[in-house]
């Protein structure tokens, strides 16, 4: 992947523009260090970071590693590597004006207890998934891997020219499988000129999404204000949002949600 698919508005910094003000502040470090390291050189520096593009042309999405050294610096910004705490959440309880969280600590196996006004449930792909199908065998000797698995690039030869040119069918139809069938046909082309080797096989046809969200649900007020700004229509607030926002029911709110991601498949 060399560009998000989301627009520069959508990172992990509080500010929308952020990332924008995050480009800026880059290029105008890298221009001076360049202009330093090449005087005597006329706009040398200058015309090598035009060529450094952090987003691209089509809906302003950033640049994979652009995206990932803003990450880092929000990180370093918010100290959030210091109070990054490591431990199993036992029990939440609510509360009339608060949430108690209790954790077992990783390192001692202590509880603590932490009060929060809210909680987020961000629990991630931790274990992957592996269909009832799948022969143990195959599995224990290596002749089905998961994505997630770990090595699983090493174990699929892609770091040894020797193994690159075999047979390789990918099960799914979704993103990851996409980028996965893409970069391992890249691969096999490098040494290979014959007839392709990877296979991607899924059990609907493949879908071409530009987004990752429904633009209804991307266009807020500040984009709309600065589509007007741009020369653009300056959108009015989708129907959607509207509805969302007036309601105050949560298991409503999961409908309207729900609605639109079927309404898209």
């Amino acid at each position: 992947m060399e560009y998000l698919r989301s627009s520069a508005g959508y990172h992990l910094d509080l500010n929308e523009n952020s990332l924008r003000s995050f480009d800026q502040q880059t290029t105008s470090e890298n221009n001076t260090i360049n202009t330093k390291k090449k005087r005597g050189r006329k706009n040398r520096g200058i015309h090598r970071d035009k060529e450094r593009r952090s987003f691209s042309n089509d809906y302003e999405r950033p640049k994979l590693d652009f995206f990932n050294d803003h990450c880092d610096g929000v990180i370093a910004k918010y100290n959030l590597d210091q109070i990054h705490t490591q431990g199993f959440v036992k029990k939440i309880e609510p509360s009339d004006d608060h949430v108690n969280v209790h954790v077992s600590m990783t390192d001692s196996g202590e509880i603590v207890e932490y009060h929060a006004n809210q909680i987020i449930l961000a629990l991630g792909n931790a274990e992957p998934s592996i269909p009832t199908w799948v022969d143990e065998y195959d599995l224990q000797n290596g002749l089905v891997k998961h994505l997630l698995d770990d090595n699983f690039d090493d174990d699929l030869g892609q770091n040894n020219d020797e193994n690159c040119n075999m047979n390789i069918a990918i099960v799914g139809g979704g993103i990851t499988a996409a980028h996965k069938a893409l970069q391992l046909a890249r691969k096999s082309n490098i040494h290979d000129n014959g007839s392709p080797k990877i296979h991607l096989i899924s059990h609907h046809p493949l879908r071409e999404q530009q987004f990752d969200t429904h633009q209804d649900w991307m266009m807020d007020q500040a984009a709309s204000k600065r589509s007007k700004e741009g020369g653009g229509f300056g959108l009015p607030i989708p129907k959607k949002q509207v509805m969302y926002q007036k309601c105050d029911c949560l298991k409503e709110r999961r409908k309207i949600k729900l609605r639109n991601v079927f309404q898209e498949l």
